[in-house]
């Protein structure tokens, strides 16, 4: 499964968002293939950093994505500005509202019932300034992988729930996008590529 995630706006969190993804994936799959002893394979994930700004063009990685992923800054007029500009990529695609401390207020709800995406084709990061510092620090899936098996507080429990909300829409919104262009689902380990 080939997921992009791309930025609106340089500052948006795009790859932040992509690692604690990528983060969240390995730990869900390698529980789930524990749980049910590996019988149809792990599934396979192949995660790409698209950067941010300009809409995506004609080159391999957009057309090789089963899945864009959307990252959008919180911040309404963000919001605003892209999806009343570009609705109709936004429905094809992931929404994921990016959530830094103290910006924005931008909610999924809003995504869902003003413009009309689909619970299952958006989601939020949810703020957590430790996330964000172990992000900085080049540790975003190592902060996942521990606050996974054992959060350090309510805040990073929450974080975490929201995540792995997110990254189960995101698969399933991926399997349903690669089933209506024919494409199967890869099933053999579970793999992170970034670019």
């Amino acid at each position: 499964m080939n997921l992009v995630f791309w930025g609106t706006q340089a500052h948006c969190g795009a790859s932040a968002n992509m690692y604690a993804v990528a983060g969240m994936l390995e730990m869900m799959y390698d529980r789930q293939t524990a749980a049910r002893g590996d019988g149809n394979g792990p599934r396979r994930f192949r995660l790409r950093d698209a950067g941010s700004g300009t809409l995506p063009g004609k080159g391999d990685v957009w057309k090789q994505a089963d899945l864009v992923v959307i990252n959008l800054s919180r911040e309404r007029e963000s919001i605003e500005r892209f999806l009343d500009g570009h609705l109709i990529f936004a429905r094809r695609s992931f929404v994921l509202l990016s959530s830094f401390p103290g910006e924005g207020t931008g909610s999924v709800k809003e995504l869902v019932y003003r413009y009309r995406l689909g619970e299952d084709a958006c989601g939020m990061m949810r703020e957590n300034a430790a996330y964000y510092l172990a992000a900085g620090r080049g540790k975003s899936r190592e902060f996942v992988r521990q606050e996974y098996k054992r959060p350090g507080s309510l805040r990073n429990e929450q974080f975490l729930r929201e995540l792995q909300r997110t990254a189960e829409r995101i698969v399933r919104l991926a399997d349903c996008r690669a089933a209506e262009r024919g494409v199967t689902a890869h099933s053999t380990q579970t793999n992170q590529k970034i670019r």
